[in-house]
């Protein structure tokens, strides 16, 4: 299983919005932007972010 949380996955806040919409080129994470609005996506790019700040 990868780490939820490393220094290649989170290099800018935009890639980490992008991963988040349509999922990791692995497959390790699914795409949520069809489950969560635009709001909710928002708040797990934030939730990630207070992991690592």
């Amino acid at each position: 299983m990868s780490c939820f949380i490393n220094n290649e996955w989170i290099k800018e806040q935009e890639l980490m919005l992008s991963i988040i919409e349509n999922g990791s080129s692995k497959g390790d994470m699914p795409a949520w932007k069809d489950k969560f609005a635009n709001d909710e996506i928002r708040c797990v790019e934030i939730y990630v972010l207070s992991f690592i700040q």
